[in-house]
C-alpha cells in the first residue's frame, strides 16, 4: 500500500478535532495521551554510542583467520576479503563537525587519513598491502606481493614497495574451475594501478586513496562511517558515547590515543560537544580485549540518572523542562566476541520463571520465543534488563516512548529448506508480542547493534543471517522451531548470535556489516531510524460513560521521514466481546478497521490486514473546499466565484486529489 502521497491530503485533516466518537449514550471523560498527536519524536532522542576499540579493530580483512592468505591473490580482492578495495564502491571522505571533509591524494596517501602528522606513502610506487594497522601509526604489518605476478624469475617483488593493485575476481580465467571458486587463485586477475594498456583514472585512482587513508581496517572503516552517519544528526539530538577501554563510560575524562579528555556524557550534538565526538572519533585506538557487556550496562545504567531527561544537560543549561516522552537509544557495534568482563547480576532475564515478569505497565512478560533461550548474563540478557526495567521511576510513563507500525497479528512461519516437507513450524504473534514494535511506555533503552566481518558467524543451520533482522533465521527462532546458541566468553557463534538476540530484546534492530559500505549504510540507516521512530501518542483510555460496540477513535500518524501518513479508524472495546479485540477491557482500543490512506489507494492494507479496492482519484473522491463563501467541490472549474485563482493552478489541484500520473 503506497501511503506517501497520503500526507497530501492528510493535512486536510489536521486542523479536524483528534478523536471522532459515534454512538455515545452520554459524555464521556477520556485521557489522551500526553505528547503531540503529529510528530511525538519531536522531543529530541537520547543516543549512547558505544565502539568496539579493541586490538582486532587494527585487522584489513575480515573475517578474522584470513590473514593467513595474506599472501595470496584472493586476499586482495574484495570478493574474497570484503574489507578490501572494491572498485564498485564509490568511498566517500569522512568528514569533521563542521561537514568538512578530510582530504588524502594517490601521491601523498596518509597511513591514517584522520591524522596528517603521520606518514605517507605514493601509491603509485610505495604500496603493500595492509594485514594489521595501529591507527596511532605505532605499528604496521604488510602482506607480501603474489609471488605468481610479482616474482617473474628474474626479479622479486614479492616483498617490495610496488605500485597499488588490486584483483579483479573472473570466473573466465584459465584455470579457474567452472562456476568459479573465491578460495582458488587462478580465479583473480591482477589490475595495477601502472597498467599500460588500461590505465587508472584520475577518479579510481583518488578512490583507491580515499579507502586507504580511510577504511582499509575495521578501525579506519569504523570511525569514517560514523563521521558520514553523524554529521546527518540534528544538533538538537543528545550524544553519549564510550569505547571499551580508553574511555569506559560517560564521564569528563574520556580518552583516545591522545589522552585528551573529553566530556562524553549526554550533551546537545552541537558546538563542543560535536566538535569533541569528531575529536574523540579521529583517535580511535584498537588494542586489548572486548568487554562489551560491561559496555552495554554502563549505557543502561546512563539512563537510569537524572541527566538524560534534563531539558539541556550541559554546562550552564537548565535541567527543566524535563519531557518523560524523551526516548533513549543505544547504538553498539563490534567486530568480536565478547569476552573478559565477569558479569553475574543479570542472570537469564529474558526468560523469567512462571508466572513470568511484571512490567513496568502492569503486563506480564512470559518466557517465549523468540526472546527466551537458556543463557544467563549474555548481551541479549543485559538489553533486555534494560528495555524491562522502568529506568527513572520518578518521571511519568509516556505512550510517546512507544513504537507500533504493525497493527494486527502477524503470522510468521518457517521452512526448513534440508528436510523439503514445506512450513515446518507456524507461529502467530500479536503487537504486543512483535519484536518490530516496542510497546513500552515506561522510561527504557532500546539498542541497535552492529556486527563487522561477523556475517560467516551467522550460518548455523535453521539460523542463517539473510541481511535483515526478520528474515532468515529470525523466522525459525520465532516459531520456536530453532533456539538461540549457547553463549559465554570467547564463544563461538553463540556470541555473535547474542548480538541479533540483543537487538530484538530491546526491539531494536541488527546489522551485520562486511564491506566499508556495510558499515556505512548500517550507521546511515540506525540514525535515519532514529529519527523516524515515533509511538502512537494516541491510545485513548477511556475511565468513565458509556461505550458500545460502534464506538471508534480517528487516529493520525505521521512517519517524518518521508512524510507519509495514515488516517485510522480504531473502535473501543465494549467488554463484552462483540469486537475484534474479544479479550480487551471495556474501554481499550482494539486494532485498525480502517485506514484512509488504504481506501485511497487500494491493495493490500498492513493496518488491517485486509484488502480494499481503492478509489478512483477523479471520479469517486469528495473532496471538499471553501471558497470564502461557501463550501465547493475541490475541482477545476470555469465558475471563477467557485475556486480562487490559486486553487485554479489545475496541475496542483489534481496533484492534490493524487492523479496517478503526478
Amino acid at each position: 500500500m503506497d501511503s506517501k502521497f497520503f500526507n497530501r491530503t492528510l493535512s486536510l485533516f489536521a486542523g479536524i478535532g483528534l478523536v471522532g466518537m459515534s454512538s455515545m449514550a452520554g459524555a464521556l471523560s477520556y485521557d489522551i495521551a500526553d505528547a503531540p498527536l503529529f510528530l511525538s519524536t519531536s522531543i529530541p532522542p537520547n543516543i549512547a554510542l558505544t565502539l568496539d576499540d579493541s586490538g582486532s579493530m587494527r585487522r584489513a580483512y575480515a573475517p578474522d583467520g584470513l590473514d593467513a592468505d595474506s599472501a595470496t591473490r584472493r586476499f586482495k580482492s574484495s570478493t574474497f576479503n570484503p574489507l578490501y578495495y572494491n572498485p564498485d564502491v564509490t568511498y566517500d571522505p569522512p568528514v569533521d563537525e563542521t561537514g568538512a571533509e578530510f582530504s588524502t591524494s594517490f601521491t601523498t596517501a596518509y597511513h591514517n587519513g584522520f591524522d596528517t602528522n603521520q606518514d605517507a606513502i605514493d601509491l603509485s610506487s610505495e604500496y603493500r598491502a595492509t594485514i594489521n594497522y595501529r591507527p596511532d601509526d605505532s605499528g604496521h604489518d604488510v602482506a607480501l606481493n603474489p609471488a605468481s605476478d610479482f616474482d617473474d624469475g628474474t626479479t622479486d617483488n614479492t616483498n617490495a614497495d610496488v605500485p597499488a593493485y588490486y584483483y579483479a575476481y573472473d570466473t573466465s580465467l584459465s584455470g579457474c574451475p567452472v562456476g568459479g571458486d573465491k578460495n582458488d587463485d587462478a580465479c583473480y586477475l591482477l589490475v595495477s594501478s601502472d597498467s599500460t594498456t588500461d590505465p587508472w583514472t584520475s577518479a579510481e585512482k583518488q578512490n583507491f586513496a580515499n579507502w586507504y587513508s580511510f577504511y582499509r581496517t575495521r578501525n579506519l572503516a569504523t570511525v569514517s562511517a560514523a563521521t558520514l552517519a553523524f554529521a546527518e544528526l540534528g544538533t538538537e539530538s543528545r550524544v553519549a558515547w564510550q569505547n571499551l577501554h580508553t574511555c569506559d563510560g560517560f564521564d569528563t575524562d574520556c580518552d583516545g590515543w591522545t589522552n585528551s579528555n573529553f566530556d562524553s556524557r549526554i550533551d546537545q550534538f552541537t558546538g563542543d560537544h560535536r566538535a569533541n565526538f569528531y575529536s574523540w572519533l579521529s583517535r580511535m585506538p584498537a588494542e586489548d580485549a572486548t568487554p562489551l557487556r560491561s559496555a552495554l550496562i554502563r549505557a543502561g545504567q546512563m539512563y537510569g540518572e537524572d541527566r538524560p531527561y534534563e531539558f539541556d544537560p550541559g554546562e550552564g543549561g537548565s535541567e527543566t523542562p524535563i519531557y518523560e516522552c524523551r526516548q533513549n537509544y543505544s547504538i553498539v557495534m563490534t567486530d568480536g566476541i565478547w569476552n573478559s568482563d565477569t558479569i553475574t547480576s543479570i542472570g537469564n532475564a529474558d526468560s523469567p520463571a512462571s508466572p513470568g515478569l511484571t512490567l513496568p505497565d502492569g503486563t506480564t512478560f512470559t518466557a517465549t520465543a523468540p526472546y527466551s533461550d537458556g543463557n544467563s548474563n549474555s548481551l541479549a540478557d543485559i538489553a533486555f534488563y534494560y528495555w524491562a526495567t522502568d529506568l527513572n521511576t520518578d518521571l511519568n510513563d509516556s505512550d510517546a516512548l512507544k513504537y507500533e507500525p504493525v497493527t494486527v497479528n502477524e503470522t510468521i512461519e518457517y521452512d526448513d529448506p534440508s528436510n523439503g516437507v514445506g512450513i515446518d513450524a507456524t507461529t502467530t504473534l500479536t503487537p504486543v508480542q512483535n519484536p518490530k514494535n516496542d510497546p513500552a511506555n515506561w522510561q527504557h533503552m532500546v539498542t541497535f547493534t552492529v556486527g563487522v566481518g561477523l556475517t560467516s558467524t551467522l550460518m548455523e543451520p535453521n539460523l542463517l543471517w539473510e541481511g535483515d533482522t526478520y528474515d532468515g533465521g529470525y523466522k525459525a527462532l520465532a516459531t520456536g522451531y530453532a533456539n538461540w546458541p549457547a553463549t559465554g566468553t570467547n564463544e563461538t557463534p553463540g556470541n555473535v548470535y547474542d548480538l541479533w538476540h540483543a537487538a530484538i530484546n530491546s526491539r531494536g534492530q541488527f546489522f551485520s556489516a562486511e564491506t566499508p559500505d556495510d558499515i556505512v549504510a548500517a550507521f546511515n540507516t540506525i540514525i535515519q531510524r532514529i529519527e523516524s521512530r515515533q509511538g502512537s501518542a494516541s491510545n485513548l483510555s477511556l475511565n468513565a460513560g458509556s461505550v458500545s460496540s460502534s464506538s471508534q477513535f480517528f487516529q493520525a500518524l505521521f512517519d517524518s521521514e518521508d512524510w507519509s501518513g495514515h488516517l485510522l479508524s480504531r473502535p473501543f472495546s465494549d467488554g463484552n466481546g462483540n469486537l475484534t479485540c474479544t479479550t480487551e477491557p471495556r474501554g481499550a482500543t482494539c486494532p485498525p478497521v480502517w485506514d484512509a490512506a488504504c481506501a485511497l489507494t487500494g491493495g493490500a492494507c498492513d493496518a488491517t490486514g485486509a484488502s480494499t479496492s481503492g478509489q478512483d482519484w477523479d471520479t469517486e473522491r469528495e473532496i471538499l473546499t471553501y471558497n470564502g463563501t461557501q463550501g465547493v467541490p475541490f475541482r477545476w472549474t470555469n465558475n471563477p466565484n467557485d475556486l480562487t485563482v490559486a486553487q485554479k493552478l489545475q496541475p496542483r489541484l489534481a496533484f492534490v486529489r493524487r492523479a496517478a500520473a503526478l
